[in-house]
């Protein structure tokens, strides 16, 4: 009898602990957990401007467009802006939008200035 009620006791245990972490897991796909890694590849990176003596011809540059959206850049400097990885790789910021490894929410909270018009 009183296996039986250690059993129950440690079946109702293990229980909570498998839908407390189903309910962590299910909380940080949605993306409610901490914005601190890039949400998609779980990395950090940091914005790179290497622009750096070129003068800035005031014509904004469209580099990216979603379902609701057309984003453009201040100035014609997609090719000049980047990402630094914490891994110490650089990409393009254009490259990374179209391979999915960075979101334009993302790209903003971070402080790329960008001006979105919509479609």
């Amino acid at each position: 009898m009183k296996t039986r009620i250690i059993f129950k006791s440690l079946f109702v245990v293990i229980l909570v602990i498998i839908l407390f972490c189903l309910v962590f897991i299910i909380n940080d796909k949605a993306g409610k957990g901490a914005k601190i890694y890039n949400p998609i590849v779980l990395s950090t990176y940091t914005i790179l401007y290497d622009n750096e003596g070129k003068e800035c011809m005031n014509k904004p540059e469209l580099f990216y467009k979603d379902g609701k959206y057309k984003y453009s850049l201040p100035c014609v400097s997609s090719y000049d802006t980047y990402l630094l990885w914490d891994d110490g790789t650089k990409e393009l910021i254009k490259n990374a939008l179209e391979n999915n490894k960075v979101d334009i929410e993302s790209l903003e909270s971070h402080g790329l200035k960008v001006k979105k018009d919509a479609i």
